[in-house]
């Protein structure tokens, strides 16, 4: 019975080294985030982006009529970018 006890707790042992060694997860990167941002001083305020986003992440400023994109709603399906005549829209990653 002290044999069993003993193999037991060897195999125990032995298991808990292998899987430490062997199957510990690698740390990930963090992966770079993108979204999209208005270029002020290309921006005219035309609304162009903010009538074609469908998920209304984009507002128009009634101080500088400028566009603000809301990145909490914004999905970055680019379309936004691709609507505007100013290439006021740019990706940017941080």
């Amino acid at each position: 019975m002290r044999k069993l006890t003993l193999l037991f707790w060897w195999l125990l042992a032995i298991g808990l080294l292998t899987s430490i060694l062997f199957c510990t997860k690698k740390k990930e990167l963090p992966q770079p985030k993108t979204y999209y941002v208005v270029d002020t001083l290309r921006c005219t305020g035309c609304g162009v982006c903010v009538d074609s986003c469908r998920f209304n992440a984009i507002k128009l400023d009634t101080v500088s009529w400028k566009a603000h994109i809301d990145t909490m709603l914004c999905t970055l399906c680019g379309v936004c970018k691709r609507v505007c005549r100013y290439q006021a829209i740019k990706d940017t990653t941080y």
